[in-house]
């Protein structure tokens, strides 16, 4: 079985994203990058021509889940059987490949994926089995079955950078793949910038992330509902889960009405636009 590993860039922090290439490279046969524009493209360039890695560059940037199948097409070219997913500030561990392994042949994989450990937030995660089935893995470290992205057309480009993980799950579930986690601390990483904050005797945590995400979080998570409805979240209740959010913002952000504004106007556009998802890899020989 080949295993190659794509890592998405923008704007990289090389340390971090040598770390990140320390820590995968022996595990799989090849490392491809997409640099989505990044402003600091001399340093990539200077340490992929260093490590001889193929880099796919982009004169502007298309977004993640855009990255992502480009990434995925470069890696079925390859012949690859499976394809690492990694952002990159994706730390693995120096087992993940190893440990995936032993769960390759359990029936209509989609994706595996792991347990992580955020630097800023204390995770409880349910770990009491070696596998479960799940609706929902991150992007970050899942290693995904190349004839089941191709069978469901990819990753959803129209959505830019929020919430493709959680559509691509829910489209493997609809073409009769599952995603599956496995009992395993595979990765280290950070969710926006988490602050934690104590309020009524309760511990909550903000990810801060900027006013431009927050449209996207707020419009991508209200289409999927409606795109998928049970298979994620109903209507009701993601919009529930959106009200929540507004009063975090309130209470523990800063720039508060720009991300307001955003945050309002990405629930309207979620409620509002075509939830026909399409297939972005039809040409694909």
């Amino acid at each position: 079985m080949k295993i190659i590993a794509g890592i998405v860039l923008f704007n990289p922090d090389i340390k971090r994203l040598i770390e990140n290439v320390n820590a995968v490279s022996s595990q799989v046969d090849e490392i491809i990058f997409f640099d989505n524009n990044s402003i600091n493209l001399n340093e990539i360039e200077a340490f992929v021509k260093r490590k001889n890695y193929q880099l796919i560059k982009s004169n502007k940037n298309y977004g993640i889940a855009h990255a992502l199948n480009e990434l995925g097409k470069a890696a079925y070219y390859e012949k690859a059987d499976w394809f690492l997913t990694l952002d990159q500030d994706t730390v693995i561990n120096l087992h993940l490949i190893e440990e995936y392994k032993k769960y390759m042949n359990l029936p209509r994989i989609g994706q595996l994926c792991c347990i992580f450990k955020d630097r800023n937030l204390r995770v409880k995660w349910d770990i009491s089995s070696g596998v479960k089935k799940t609706n929902f893995c991150i992007t970050s470290a899942a290693l995904v079955n190349l004839k089941a992205w191709k069978e469901v057309g990819g990753f959803d480009e129209s959505l830019f950078i929020d919430a493709v993980d959680n559509d691509f799950c829910a489209a493997l579930i609809r073409k009769g793949y599952f995603n599956y986690q496995i009992n395993f601390v595979g990765f280290i990483q950070e969710i926006g910038h988490a602050t934690k904050h104590h309020f009524i005797y309760k511990d909550v945590y903000t990810l801060n992330h900027s006013a431009f995400r927050r449209y996207y979080i707020a419009r991508n998570n209200m289409l999927i509902a409606r795109r998928y409805g049970a298979e994620t979240n109903s209507v009701l209740r993601e919009l529930m889960y959106r009200c929540r959010e507004i009063i975090i913002i309130i209470l523990f952000e800063k720039n508060k009405m720009a991300k307001l504004n955003n945050y309002f106007r990405g629930i309207i556009d979620g409620m509002t636009k075509n939830t026909v998802r399409r297939n972005y890899l039809k040409n694909l020989k």
